[in-house]
């Protein structure tokens, strides 16, 4: 038994998540995100005030909107952190696609790799300035070639740190090419064209399912609308623990309802 005990805490422990700095130390890890407190603060006070508000209008006490939006509002703040972790690392495969047209651009002027990824800084310096993601991970893949590494580990290290597939992708056809001589101009320019297209394709389905996540919004309000409605023309008393436990019951299965709505509604490609 002891056995077996001390085997589970090993799993435990191993399963905690190591986050990776890259090859020189210096990198961030696009698997995860660390809130600021603002970032937090907004996080909460998203999903406090909606769930206050919505406690509110169904029980019209001050007491059930305090007490749901208290909890609401630290749950919300793990969904917060996720939306934020989600769009940045769409910013990065955003940045990323303009890397590779600044690589290509210097290929067909017939610069080497090194002279093309320090041209790239510079690029993507001016158009997304000095902050912007990519411009620091081109200046730590710099900083590595400089150090001794190639190019490729660089890319690698990069493509495991941001957890997109594409660049993965990418750093394994520029390894292939690089070192079997190939083309490198046309595996910058195909990987920037397929990275382009699934951009593209993901804006046109957005606007396809925009209309749906309206019409989910609108259902999700509307029973609130209605509940007002009734308050407001109603004499009869909204305490009770029948009706309580009805309006919670109605509560929980909105909730449900609109989060199956937004997983339907969310594709990825």
């Amino acid at each position: 038994m002891k056995k077996k005990e001390k085997i589970k805490k090993e799993k435990k422990k191993k399963e905690v998540y190591i986050e990776k700095h890259g090859l020189l130390g210096n990198a961030d890890d696009y698997n995860v995100y660390h809130m600021s407190v603002p970032d937090r603060f907004a996080g909460y006070m998203i999903g406090a005030l909606g769930a206050a508000a919505g406690a509110y209008i169904f029980f019209g006490s001050v007491m059930a909107s305090v007490i749901f939006g208290a909890a609401a509002g630290f749950f919300s703040v793990k969904k917060y952190k996720g939306h934020l972790l989600d769009k940045r690392r769409k910013s990065l495969l955003l940045q990323f696609k303009d890397l590779l047209e600044s690589l290509n651009n210097s290929y067909s002027a017939g610069r080497n790799t090194a002279d093309s990824f320090y041209g790239a800084k510079t690029d993507l310096e001016m158009q997304y300035g000095e902050d912007a993601d990519i411009v620091r991970e081109v200046a730590v893949i710099n900083s590595g070639v400089q150090n001794g590494f190639n190019i490729e580990e660089m890319l690698h290290d990069l493509g495991v740190r941001s957890g997109l597939e594409d660049i993965t992708s990418f750093a394994d056809i520029f390894e292939v090419s690089n070192r079997l001589g190939g083309d490198l101009k046309k595996a910058v320019s195909e990987s920037y064209d397929i990275i382009a297209d699934k951009i593209e394709m993901e804006i046109e389905i957005n606007t396809l399912v925009a209309s749906g996540r309206n019409e989910l919004n609108i259902m999700a309000v509307l029973p609130f609308a209605v509940v007002m409605m009734m308050n407001a023309t109603s004499d009869t008393e909204t305490g009770g623990f029948i009706n309580i436990a009805a309006k919670s019951v109605g509560i929980i299965m909105i909730l449900i309802a609109y989060a199956i709505g937004l997983k339907l509604t969310k594709i990825k490609i």
